[in-house]
């Protein structure tokens, strides 16, 4: 059944840090398999000038980097006979993007060292094959960042030639061939930054039916750098500095 929560992550169920510390084992380890992305979202440092040249140099992660992270953790998990909560395959890339990352998928369900693994992509690079395999190695979660509904918008935004309906029809594929194999997983939560227009409508309808959840997330602002990403994400900088967009 389809949820549609304003924030995306508000209803999960969180383990309170103040609570459990000391930890034995992390809840959450972050690998960065790309920090390349083929997106240049206008908020973004891929698509700022100001910031790109401080995230260089841009690379996928070499496979003996991610072999030594799972020894790690394996480890860990065998020390303490605690796994790890979760697991995320991305960060400031588009995850995709590495050639091995259905291997990661498979190799870290084989070594059953957390409880979740989760991706977040915009989606693009989602092919039938990577679908497929995201469902067979057994994903956890899929995070789909929707950046506009409409080509216009789309291009504007991620200054990309990919279309919001090919995005979408990736996104149906696997949830197509997740239903066929009668499996569960992975959960997809599609989300977009809340335009407080009608484009944020228009991405509710659009996914629909198509996505497990659907959300809408609230924009914010990094303090450091000269160039104002409000204005460059919504191109009217009163607009989303208003009491209702706060």
């Amino acid at each position: 059944m389809l949820k549609l929560q304003k924030n995306i992550y508000e209803n999960s169920q969180r383990t309170i840090l103040m609570d459990a510390v000391p930890l034995e084992v992390p809840l959450c380890v972050c690998i960065e398999p790309s920090n390349i992305c083929n997106f240049k979202c206008r908020m973004c440092f891929h698509g700022n000038n100001e910031t790109d040249p401080k995230a260089k140099p841009l690379q996928n992660m070499p496979s003996d980097i991610f072999d030594k992270t799972l020894n790690d953790m394996k480890a860990w998990v065998s020390d303490t006979e605690k796994k790890i909560k979760l697991v995320k395959l991305y960060s400031l890339g588009e995850p995709l993007l590495h050639p091995d990352i259905c291997d990661w998928i498979k190799r870290l369900k084989k070594a059953d060292v957390c409880d979740s693994i989760e991706i977040t992509t915009n989606g693009s690079l989602l092919s039938k094959d990577v679908a497929e395999k995201m469902v067979n190695y057994g994903l956890d979660t899929l995070r789909i960042s929707v950046y506009g509904v409409t080509d216009q918008e789309q291009k504007r935004v991620t200054q990309s030639h990919v279309s919001p309906e090919e995005i979408r029809n990736n996104v149906k594929y696997l949830q197509e061939y997740k239903a066929a194999k009668h499996k569960n997983y992975p959960t997809v939560y599609a989300k977009m930054i809340d335009m407080h227009n009608d484009e944020s409508e228009k991405f509710i309808k659009s996914y629909t039916g198509i996505a497990d959840q659907v959300g809408l997330d609230e924009a914010f602002e990094l303090t450091s750098g000269e160039e104002d990403v409000f204005s460059k994400m919504f191109g009217d900088d009163n607009a989303i500095r208003s009491p209702k967009a706060l």
